[in-house]
């Protein structure tokens, strides 16, 4: 299609957007139902996908190939003429290549040869070859590795000696206890012997320690020697390297509905962040802004959605939507979504209050059945909650009262303490696993065995909260284990028992692929937005803390 004089390959005009009612408001990209437009504009992409056999990047679909999926993206557009189509985008580079005509452009093509910025980081990889180079025929690491040795002789010279010192008291010790036996004149003369011996040897372990001191500070001395031919080339290379990154930042620019223009530098100086992430601005949505404001399209909705092979930290479902990242992409849309009518963020919308089933209450205690969709505890914007509902209803409450949470999402027993001698000693049952827990979800699809455990350990996916990961480096332990109850059109009911604690435990170790590779229904951050989680605290076992009674609470599950 031309568009203010251009070419543009990006464009994909759907005649059939228009049977659909467009929406009023354009899509809030961190927590959305995709419009029906928009799921009309992600198959005709999906199609192409499909049927482009020459397509350049594989996604790891066949299964044979290393390459992971790509987070894809479609937005749909009015142009000037008044017709409906949409673009589409991708995040990051497809392969060796950062463009491809069915989608937008890149704000800047870090790939395209010949550029200021790759031209620059040809010139950090030869600043980089050439501080090996020299690092190498200075022979740095093999006087890295000469001083790493010097020092485990001088530990194991050391250890000898001060055995042998030990060994030769002990031998003196055994020989003083039959000294009744000798004369005065050969008690003095072993008494001296002794003494002497001693002194020998600490002299002798002194003299080593001073030998080893000196012999290793003289060769650190000539490590950086060594490494102050190099420190030159590497502050030039840094330097350098800041100043390209720098550049990066002053023309990743951005514009907004407005007309307005802002750098990616500038818009994450009022985060926490305060330097972009890595990748931050090379998100589909962002560059389908970009794209669509430059050719004066009017943007209508959005939607992303994996397509491909899901990475092995994430959970990432070939085909499924997915609403925006939030580190990299919240402060940039932030920026670019001001000038347009944008839904209101639900997660940022204050339930309506409700009746709370409770299922038992004394003076002590109370539990309650909470309904999903409710947080456990205040949130920073949101403030209604259970805990706030409990406090309207129990304002004589002492001392902590929170003893465990649920997640939003998710329904269920949720026990709170009335006083800080039952806070302490529920808590206590909570921390040391003495108590039963047991889950009812509701899976989309069906496992094969009838039961079986999920060992994944989890971390914060930090530029993307509150999503979490697996890492086996940073995660921590998690332990899930799992019985098939009931299935019913391709999907199951199965019990869930969390040995472990951690955020989003359950969600992850059904949906990932190393886990059972099955969402749970409904799971908006794992697999597919629903009416509503299929995933209910369902049972708990607790002993009374004051009674000292085991008590046993259920809540059947409303699916």
């Amino acid at each position: 299609m031309k568009t203010k004089g251009r070419i543009d390959t990006a464009w994909h005009e759907l005649p059939e957007l228009a049977q659909f009612e467009l929406p009023e408001k354009f899509t809030f990209p961190f927590s959305y139902k995709a419009h029906p437009a928009a799921i009309a504009a992600a198959e005709h992409l999906q199609s192409y996908l499909q049927q482009n056999d020459d397509f350049p990047y594989d996604f790891g679909i066949n299964g044979e190939q290393k390459n992971y999926g790509k987070m894809l993206g479609v937005l749909v557009v009015k142009n000037q003429e008044g017709q409906l189509g949409y673009i589409a985008g991708f995040s990051g580079q497809l392969g060796d290549q950062s463009t491809h005509p069915y989608f937008v452009p890149p704000l800047i093509d870090l790939m395209e040869k010949d550029s200021y910025f790759n031209n620059g980081m040809q010139r950090v990889t030869e600043m980089t070859r050439e501080i090996d180079a020299l690092s190498e025929r200075l022979g740095i690491d093999a006087e890295k590795d000469k001083l790493k040795q010097l020092r485990r002789d001088a530990d194991a010279d050391i250890a000898r000696l001060k055995q042998e010192k030990r060994a030769a008291k002990l031998k003196r010790d055994e020989a003083r206890e039959s000294m009744d036996d000798l004369s005065e004149a050969e008690r003095d003369a072993l008494v001296t012997r002794f003494a002497n011996e001693s002194q020998d040897q600490q002299v002798l372990l002194k003299k080593a320690k001073k030998y080893w001191r000196l012999t290793i500070e003289a060769q650190e001395q000539k490590l950086v020697q060594l490494q102050a031919q190099i420190k030159q080339k590497t502050e030039a290379r840094s330097k350098y390297s800041n100043s390209l990154q720098q550049w990066l930042f002053e023309h990743y620019n951005f514009l907004n509905a407005r007309g307005e223009w802002a750098n990616v530098g500038d818009i994450f100086k009022a985060t926490l962040f305060d330097i972009p992430p890595s990748g931050a601005g090379d998100c589909a949505a962002p560059r389908m802004l970009q794209h669509a404001y430059e050719m004066g399209y009017e943007p209508i909705c959005m939607a992303e959605f994996w397509w491909g092979k899901s990475p092995s930290s994430e959970v990432r479902k070939h085909g499924v939507y997915y609403p925006a990242c939030r580190g990299k992409c919240e402060p940039i849309l932030g920026h670019m979504l001001q000038g347009l009518k944008v839904d209101d963020n639900p997660l940022l919308m204050e339930p309506e209050k409700q009746e709370i089933p409770i299922i038992y209450e004394d003076d002590d205690l109370m539990v309650i059945n909470k309904p999903t969709e409710l947080l456990s505890v205040p949130g920073r914007k949101v403030k209604t909650s259970a805990y706030t509902w409990f406090l309207e209803r129990c304002p004589e409450a002492t001392g902590p009262i929170v003893v465990h949470r649920l997640d939003m999402s998710t329904s269920g027993l949720l026990v709170f303490a009335k006083n800080k001698r039952t806070h302490e000693a529920l808590q206590a049952q909570f921390i040391s696993r003495k108590t039963f827990k047991r889950y009812a979800a509701l899976l989309a699809g069906v496992p094969e065995a009838d039961k079986g455990e999920v060992r994944l350990p989890l971390t914060f996916d930090y530029i993307n909260r509150p999503r979490q990961m697996v890492s086996y480096e940073e995660g921590k332990p998690a332990h899930t284990t799992w019985e098939k109850v009931e299935v019913k059109d391709g999907q199951s009911k199965v019990y869930l028992y969390p040995h472990t604690g951690r955020t989003h435990q359950l969600r992850v170790h059904m949906s990932h692929k190393d886990g059972l590779n099955m969402a749970i229904v409904g799971d908006d951050l794992y697999g597919e937005r629903g009416e509503r989680l299929m995933l209910h605290a369902r049972d708990l076992h607790i002993i009374h803390p004051i009674t000292k009674e085991k008590m046993t609470f259920t809540a059947p599950e409303p699916f």
